[in-house]
């Protein structure tokens, strides 16, 4: 008799079936990884691009310039899955371009193609224009053509030999201004108090939560440093198109008038002006190129290439040719607010930072160190984190070179000052040194909805700064108490490491902003100059003569499921294209920055931060 547990004989067709269900399974798991590293193919694996001789390079900055990027993994996916490039240009890949295709013997001539830049900073600005300057000095020409010019796209035209504008465009000149939004009536209106305690006479980030207005004090410092940034502005137009200061700013000043003269006709306004030299349209600038660079059978415009494959082909080649190693001057970016703890991209995590420069300064190979600033401040428990590290670094013997970016005000100037030097551009925004503290109190908002507190405690200082509880005299005192003391701090530092007593530091402290031009006739700032200047300098400090150092940018690890999480969530889709929404997003990041409360990060409640952000000019015609 055969044993129960003898299993029965599969038959022949269930065999079969099995071994079909098999293979079945071994082709979707290889179809799934084929399609897995085809993604991770397309997203990673870039073609090195042929560069023809004689041919124009497009310059093209994009969307917002930048001084790094925060999400390069999921920019990469961005940029595959949608076919949209990011709305941002980082400056180093711009100013890098330049200079490499000023000794380009394949490259004739620059296009510049500005339609597409939504923003950049007056210091930035001024930094791509030197670079624009440095490629001109080298007898190659620069030809620009658009539908029409903002203020600040127009800055960068004004360096070409040849400016274009569209017969149906303009050049929209605005100057420069800032204009915040006040809420006190509004914060009355709501039954929400809002404690403030600060330090500086000028600090008046704090006000729009306490005025209808802007103060007299913040009036006479704003006017001062933008006057400066004006003056930065039209000095440099009127040297490229060979006009007079006072031309720009008539040219500004006078518009509606011109406007009406012209019968509306804004092209011939500024082609009138000297602004622009003549009226083209597209195919008709083409058609300019075409004769200096010949046709491109392909798309029938003029022989080119795109300045981010430019771009791409000079890395690749530079690895190619890499010799020994060599010692390495670090860059390292500080872009945002300054934040505790981690608040996502866009924002300086100060332990993270910190991280980040001690790395440096324990890696061999890096012999100096640049810290490119482009901060309003925040945290004065990060700010100070970030400082302490960079001291390290100093007494390591590793040079640390300070290069400011548009602004690097307040927490942004407190990780500065340990630096050996300090660089800015005239045009940057700078000093704000003083901190200050917010305590929203909503308790009588919550009595008339009809919620009320109440409880007990061991001690009257048990949540004591809770919004739902009206704040006690002597725990407000306590509170500007710290906010002094922190000043007191912030002070000292600054007269320290600026070699100046403490009464001069208050003397030029109180929170008030100023130019870069100004900052170093104070003595807050060493040098103008740029990044590179930066580099080149802390080279020198290191002891490194030129073509003895490679330049790296050190950036934190990225957490590529992170990445890809706000890069869903956050992109705006290719659905945008087309739409102009920088006057919108221009708006949203202004009230975004004083309503979005984000960067009150400090653990004590203490900030260095500042509103300095002007408007630049960035409507379209």
């Amino acid at each position: 008799m055969a044993s129960r547990n003898t299993k029965p004989r599969r038959g022949i067709f269930s065999r079969l079936w099995g071994l079909i269900v098999l293979i079945q399974r071994a082709f979707i798991s290889v179809f799934v990884l084929l399609t897995l590293a085809m993604i991770l193919l397309a997203l990673f694996y870039r073609p090195t691009p042929h560069i023809d001789d004689h041919i124009a390079l497009v310059w093209a900055p994009y969307g917002v310039v930048v001084e790094q990027r925060d999400l390069e993994f999921a920019d990469a996916l961005n940029e595959q899955l949608f076919g949209e490039p990011n709305r941002y240009s980082v400056m180093r890949e711009l100013t890098k371009t330049l200079q490499d295709a000023a000794t380009d013997d394949r490259i004739d001539v620059l296009f510049l193609k500005l339609d597409e830049m939504d923003y950049a900073g007056m210091a930035q600005l001024q930094e791509l224009g030197q670079a624009l300057q440095r490629f001109k000095e080298s007898g190659k020409r620069i030809i620009t053509h658009a539908k029409g010019y903002t203020q600040q796209q127009y800055y960068l035209a004004s360096f070409a030999d040849d400016l274009y504008l569209d017969p149906m465009g303009g050049v929209l000149i605005e100057g420069f201004g800032i204009y915040p939004q006040y809420f006190r009536d509004a914060l009355e209106k709501l039954d929400i108090d809002i404690h403030v305690f600060r330090a500086g006479q000028y600090k008046s980030a704090i006000e729009p939560f306490i005025r209808n207005d802007m103060s007299p004090e913040a009036r006479a410092a704003n006017r001062s440093w933008l006057e400066d940034l004006w003056d930065v502005y039209t000095d440099g137009v009127a040297a490229g198109r060979g006009l007079k200061a006072t031309d720009v700013v008539a040219y500004a000043n006078e518009f509606p008038e011109r406007m009406v003269k012209k019968g509306g006709d804004a092209a011939e306004v500024a082609l009138s002006a000297g602004m622009v030299d003549e009226l083209l349209t597209r195919e008709q600038m083409r058609e300019k190129l075409r004769k200096l660079v010949g046709r491109d059978d392909n798309h029938g415009s003029f022989r080119q290439v795109d300045s981010s494959e430019y771009y791409w082909a000079m890395r690749q080649a530079e690895r190619r040719q890499a010799g020994p190693p060599k010692d390495k001057i670090g860059v390292l970016v500080a872009q945002g607010p300054l934040v505790d703890g981690d608040m996502g991209a866009g924002n300086i995590n100060g332990d993270q930072f910190a991280w980040l420069v001690d790395e440096a300064r324990r890696n061999k190979e890096i012999a100096g160190l640049v810290l490119r600033i482009d901060s309003p401040g925040g945290s004065v428990t990060a700010s100070e984190t970030i400082r302490r590290e960079l001291e390290l670094m100093r007494a390591s013997g590793k040079p640390v070179v300070v290069s400011m970016s548009s602004v690097a005000a307040s927490g942004g100037y407190w990780i500065a000052m340990e630096a050996d030097k300090i660089l800015a551009q005239a045009s940057t925004v700078t000093g704000s040194i003083g901190v200050f503290g917010l305590l929203p109190g909503y308790y009588r908002l919550l009595n008339r909805l009809g919620v009320n507190t109440d409880g007990v405690a061991t001690t009257d200082s048990v949540a004591v700064y809770r919004g739902d509880r009206p704040l006690a005299p002597r725990h407000a005192k306590a509170m500007q108490a710290s906010v002094e003391n922190y000043y007191k701090e912030f002070l000292r530092r600054v007269a320290s490491s600026r070699g100046m007593s403490l009464e001069a530091a208050d003397n030029l402290a109180q929170g008030r902003v100023w130019s870069g031009v100004d900052a170093q006739k104070l003595g807050l700032v060493d040098e103008l100059g740029g990044l590179q200047k930066a580099i080149e300098t802390a080279a020198q400090l290191a002891g490194l003569k030129s073509g003895e150092y490679k330049v790296e940018t050190i950036k934190p690890p990225i957490d590529w499921r992170l990445s890809i999480v706000e890069q869903l969530f956050g992109a705006t889709g290719p659905w945008l294209k087309g739409v102009d929404v920088a006057p919108l997003l221009g708006w949203v990041k202004r009230m975004q920055s004083r309503l979005n409360l984000g960067w009150l990060s400090d653990p004590h409640g203490i900030h260095a931060y500042c509103f300095c952000v002007p408007d630049t000019g960035g409507r379209r015609f």
